[in-house]
This record gives structure tokens, C-alpha cells and sequence, in this order.
């Protein structure tokens, strides 16, 4: 980390004979009316954060503090003694994290587990990271969000492969967009990074359910999936679009499925049976 100098000096009265009596103090100027710079009096600087001493008999110092820091100055004839203090305030610039990358594995597909990686930089010239948030989000959902604990210097880069992938359960566009969350992160434009996927693409089908039945159903419905393979999610929802049942099946296990329907209301329902990157859509009703 790089550090400004910066100049203490002190002064005294011209017209004074010694220093009892006198008001010194410290400055970085020295051409004030009636002023002297330096002298011939014993001089002590200290680092009054360390207690160490800075310099003896000098009228200015330089100093390179990478942290706000004091010194005190001490002017003595050998009777009398004067002492002033300065401060030089150092901010120290904060790690400016960001999202710059963000990588899959493969193409996104139907109900298909899909890892998602990141290439996450300090922009920071000056200032380390660490502990800080990386999250992702599909369409405005966040999916997954990580601690980091890792350090990382100023211009460096990581790649953080999350723990929970995102699964496509509907086709159409999926905006992918990951962030980094970090509280006095001093530039926010550039924590984000999105990519957008248009190609997660279903195939409408009809023979993926062999029957559903009884219809109109009472108490259960059965769906009957005779010659398909895999797993597939089944969902059914009321005419308001709501989700009243959702499961994943695995069609090896077997390949009829009972959902019961005795806590439904009577009405109409949708149900929608997605294989892979094929969906079938249907209605089935439910009758008191």
C-alpha cells in the first residue's frame, strides 16, 4: 500500500528570548508575521500511538502513516519546555468488490441441475478483501448466496462455484444475475453481472401421461405415465394459479401415481407434467 508524506514543522515567536513564556505550536507554514522556523533550542518529535521518538532536534519531519496518527513536539531552552501536538488523518480506501463473470458448465435445460461459477474481483488499487457476501438470482429469485472468508488483494480475482445449482422447471428466458454483498463497498455499480439465457426451450406433448383417471375425481386422481422413463415433476394448480401439489417422480420406481384430492375444493385444476425438456398440460376435475 502506497502513502502520501506529509510535513510537520514547528515555530516559534521571533521576538521571544527563550522559550518560557511562549506559546509554541506546530505548522505546516512558515513565512506567518513574527514567526521563526526552528531555532537553536533541543527538540524532541513523538509518535504518541507508539510512544517511540520520531526525530531529535529538527524542525520538521516527514511522516508516512498508513493509519490516523499524532505526534507531539517538545521545544526545551533547558529552563523552560513547550509541547504542541499535530494529527495527520489517513482514510484508508475501502475493497471495491464485484461480479465480473459468470460462467455454466452447459447449456440450461428443462428440470436439469445447472452449476453456476463466478469470477469475482477487487477493483481496489490500494485495499484487501475479506468476508464478504456472493450471491446469484434466476428472474429476480435469489437461488444461492455464500460467506467468502478468503482474502483477496487489491486487482485479484477468484472463482466461486456455488453450492446449490439452479434447476429450469418452466422454458422461455432465464436471467441469471450474481452480486457480491459487501457493506462499505464504495461503488455499487459494479457488484452486479447478469447473462441471459433464451434457449431453455420445452417440447409440448401429449403422450407423456398414458391416462388420468377417474375424471372427474372425489377423493384421488391417478396418472398413469405406461412407457416413460426418468424422473419428471408433476404440479397441479387451481384456476387462480396457485400450486396445490408438486412432486418429483422417479417413472423407475414405477410408473402410476395416486395424488389425493379429498382436501380440494370442487372445481377445475390444472396439471402439468414436465419429462426432460418435454411438458404435457392438462385438466382434471374435482367433483363433490
Amino acid at each position: 500500500m502506497t502513502t502520501t508524506a506529509f510535513t510537520a514543522s514547528y515555530l516559534y515567536r521571533a521576538d521571544a528570548a527563550g522559550v518560557c513564556g511562549n506559546t509554541g505550536f506546530t505548522s505546516s507554514s512558515n513565512d506567518r508575521p513574527n514567526m521563526r522556523i526552528g531555532g537553536g533550542y533541543p527538540s524532541t518529535w513523538r509518535n504518541l500511538t507508539t510512544g517511540a521518538v520520531v526525530a531529535t532536534n529538527q524542525a520538521s519531519i516527514v511522516v508516512r502513516p498508513t493509519a490516523t496518527t499524532s505526534y507531539s513536539v517538545t521545544l526545551s531552552d533547558g529552563v523552560c519546555s513547550k509541547a504542541d501536538t499535530v494529527t495527520v488523518f489517513v482514510t484508508v480506501p475501502m475493497p471495491d468488490l464485484g461480479v465480473t463473470q459468470i460462467i455454466t458448465h452447459n447449456a440450461p435445460q428443462l428440470n436439469q441441475p445447472q452449476s453456476v461459477t463466478v469470477v469475482v474481483k477487487n477493483h481496489s488499487v490500494a485495499s484487501t478483501a475479506t468476508n464478504f457476501d456472493v450471491a446469484f438470482r434466476v428472474n429476480g429469485v435469489e437461488i444461492n448466496a455464500a460467506a467468502v472468508t478468503r482474502t483477496m488483494q487489491p486487482q485479484d480475482t477468484m472463482h466461486h462455484t456455488f453450492s446449490l445449482s439452479w434447476t429450469p422447471t418452466v422454458g422461455g428466458r432465464h436471467d441469471i444475475c450474481a452480486f457480491t454483498r459487501f457493506t462499505d463497498d464504495p461503488n455499487k455499480a459494479n457488484d452486479t453481472t447478469c447473462v441471459a439465457f433464451l434457449g431453455v426451450n420445452v417440447e409440448e406433448r401429449n403422450d407423456l401421461i398414458h391416462k388420468v383417471y377417474p375424471n372427474p375425481a372425489n377423493q384421488f386422481v391417478m396418472f398413469d405415465f405406461a412407457n416413460q422413463q426418468g424422473v419428471g415433476t408433476l404440479e397441479i394448480r387451481d384456476q387462480l394459479g396457485k400450486v396445490v401439489y408438486k412432486s418429483q417422480l422417479d417413472l423407475s420406481a414405477g410408473t402410476q401415481h395416486e395424488v389425493k384430492t379429498e382436501s380440494l375444493a370442487s372445481g377445475i385444476y390444472n396439471y402439468r407434467f414436465v419429462n426432460n425438456d418435454k411438458v404435457q398440460n392438462g385438466q382434471v376435475i374435482i367433483r363433490r
